[in-house]
């Protein structure tokens, strides 16, 4: 089995790669100069090629010239990513958007409630190995803080302000799972048990949700819902 430590470390290297390409400077590595071949002294040169002479009397090729010149280092190019002025404008008017930026925290919980869901399930069936236990509980802290912090910051638009209290009702409910599990009140299967409810109600949430969004951004709600169980899905393979 592929640990979840490993896993998420893969994911740290495509935030670093999606890091590195937007907007700062990549400059390669400095290269060595390739190394100048010895000079052989003439009088040395010709000492040889009589004694090769007199020992074997066969036709020799002309000598190659003593020295090799290095041939000269091409500096290294200096490659910038930037991004167009006009395309981050625009990037960040619609992330600004309220409908939409409320639709990414209710995902954001979702995909909480999962990886939790996930972790118990592996720990239920013992497939958890070496750190892969603790990692995954800071995981979940990282993700409940950003979604704890993205709540207190937002206010959700009406179209979404009834999904939303449902969706915030059971983000609750799960935290509240999770912090029973890790003081010892539940076992793994207890919590993944408790947290099957709570995760039916955010995905009732989510459907009003979804709904709210194709209409909004001319797309089909089937489509939003199909993404998500793809994200949910990608999850699980972590912990194969």
């Amino acid at each position: 089995m592929r640990s979840v430590t490993r896993g998420l470390m893969r994911l740290l290297a495509a935030a670093s790669l999606l890091a590195a390409c937007a907007g700062q400077t990549v400059t390669p590595a400095p290269t060595a100069p390739p190394p100048v071949a010895s000079t052989v002294p003439v009088e040395a040169a010709a000492t040889a090629t009589a004694a090769t002479a007199t020992a074997a009397p066969s036709p020799t090729a002309p000598a190659a010239s003593a020295t090799a010149l290095a041939p000269e280092a091409t500096p290294a190019a200096e490659v910038t990513v930037v991004a167009s002025p006009a395309a981050s404008d625009e990037l960040n008017d619609l992330l600004s958007d309220p409908i939409l930026s409320t639709y990414r925290v209710m995902v954001a919980m979702q995909v909480n409630a999962a990886f939790l869901h996930d972790t118990a399930v592996a720990t239920a069936a013992g497939a958890m190995e070496g750190d892969d236990l603790p990692v995954a509980a800071l995981v979940f802290g990282a993700l409940t803080q950003a979604v704890d912090q993205d709540v207190a910051d937002g206010v959700p638009p009406s179209e979404l302000a009834a999904p939303w209290a449902a969706a915030l009702a059971a983000h609750d409910g799960i935290k509240q799972v999770a912090g029973r599990w890790l003081v010892g009140e539940l076992s793994a299967e207890q919590m993944a048990a408790d947290l099957a409810p709570l995760q039916a109600d955010l995905e009732a949430a989510l459907v009003q949700a979804d709904a709210v969004m194709a209409q909004t951004y001319h797309v089909q709600a089937t489509s939003l819902t199909a993404y998500r169980a793809r994200v949910a899905l990608a999850l699980e393979k972590l912990f194969e």
